[in-house]
């Protein structure tokens, strides 16, 4: 059985409303999963990739208006690669996705420009209005990695 490590878009002109996504996460029922969920909002035109390897050629070849990155790929997602992947998106966000949160991590990331981490587990709801905010120009940060909640670094 073939199983496809990504997922393209179908380059027919789409409304401008519509906001073009790239998801990366290693794992397929992830990425299906928000492509779905998205599809089902409505004004959302998904691609993804399995692998960290695919996102900066397909940034080359696609105008995204926002990209979320799984923080726990085989490829090391670490604060100097996401530094390289915002600058190379411009002024697209960049928002990570992490089973959970570390603050130090998360002030790094936003530093170098990440638009914020977004923690797994979170409701359907919640990820949706992060997408909004993120998509206006606003940061996000999980309150479990804020303030005295936050966990420490591993």
């Amino acid at each position: 059985m073939n199983i496809p490590s990504q997922h393209t878009y179908d380059p027919t002109p789409v409304s401008p409303a519509t906001k073009r996504v790239l998801v990366v996460d290693d794992h397929q029922l992830i990425c299906e999963g928000i492509a779905e969920a998205l599809d089902e909002v409505g004004g959302f035109d998904v691609d993804w990739t399995l692998k960290a390897g695919h996102l900066r050629e397909k940034i080359d070849t696609h105008d995204y208006d926002l990209v979320i990155l799984d923080t726990r790929l085989p490829d090391p997602v670490n604060v100097a690669y996401v530094e390289q992947v915002v600058a190379q998106l411009g002024a697209a966000p960049l928002l990570l996705l992490a089973e959970t949160v570390h603050a130090e991590f998360l002030d790094s990331v936003l530093e170098v420009g990440a638009a914020g981490v977004i923690e797994k587990n979170v409701k359907f709801s919640v990820f949706i209005n992060v997408i909004s905010l993120v998509l206006a120009g606003g940061q996000y940060m999980p309150r479990s990695a804020v303030g005295a909640d936050a966990k420490a670094p591993a």
